[in-house]
């Protein structure tokens, strides 16, 4: 059974509440975000991608891609994301691919110009250069493909990943241990989960991406960043990589 709260205790809630009230609405408005309302009038968009160097994007390698964002500035000195309002184009054309979202993709060796326009009429450029699209960049295993099967969970515990492997396929847990990796993909059970011939019909891609069945289900999609980069890696022999080859050391 409750006891009944005593009397002085209620009395002491009723005074602090509309205190309490009080303050919560204070600090709502003292932490309400900056720039909301009306921004004013567009004066100027400015465009540019996450690796932008002396106003040029440069591409390197036939997978090399980067997404374009568009920044709108106002007269009250608010900034929006103006990416998914605007019209992309490249020129001359061959040189790259921009889709409808500014997603830039290179086609062939070269210099283009990226344009992009909004409905008030204002618009921006940025130049971008394509290498080494002839002369394919070798795929370095540990650094490229691997963080590729820890992205999408297939070196995971519960997958490929723990400790008995999955149907008679085993990686390192979270690809800690890439040479045993590449030993198992490469080497094991003569090497028939690749097809450096047909790279697309490989064991690994097929399954990865749910063209036959695959108890992991549908990881990566066909004919994506990831799958292209794992499809070259194939195509060039599997090549495991260089211990000169570039590593990321920072964010």
């Amino acid at each position: 059974m409750r006891r009944p709260l005593p009397a002085a205790a209620i009395l002491l809630a009723a005074l602090l509440l509309p205190t309490a009230s009080l303050y919560h609405a204070s600090s709502a408005a003292e932490t309400e975000p900056p720039g909301l309302g009306d921004p004013g009038q567009l004066t100027a968009i400015s465009l540019e991608t996450g690796r932008t160097v002396d106003g040029k994007v440069t591409l390197v390698g036939r997978d090399a891609y980067q997404q374009l964002m568009v920044t709108g500035q106002y007269s009250t000195g608010q900034t929006r994301d103006l990416t998914s309002q605007a019209t992309y184009s490249a020129t001359p054309e061959g040189i790259v691919s921009v889709d409808s979202t500014g997603y830039v993709a290179p086609i062939a060796e070269g210099n283009a110009t990226l344009h992009v326009s909004v409905d008030n009429g204002l618009d921006a450029t940025l130049s971008v250069e394509v290498s080494h699209i002839e002369s394919d960049l070798p795929v370095n295993f540990p650094n490229e493909v691997v963080p590729i099967f820890t992205k999408f969970g297939c070196n995971g515990g519960g997958c490929h990943g723990k400790a008995s492997g999955q149907n008679g396929f085993r990686l390192s847990l979270l690809g800690f241990e890439p040479t045993e990796d590449y030993e198992h993909l490469v080497k094991e059970a003569r090497g028939r989960r690749l097809f450096p011939a047909a790279p697309e019909r490989s064991l690994l891609l097929v399954k990865a991406s749910a063209q036959i069945p695959h108890g992991g289900g549908h990881r990566i999609e066909y004919d994506s960043p990831s799958y292209r980069v794992v499809r070259r890696w194939i195509a060039q022999g599997m090549p495991y990589g260089e211990p000169d080859d570039p590593t990321v050391t920072s964010k």
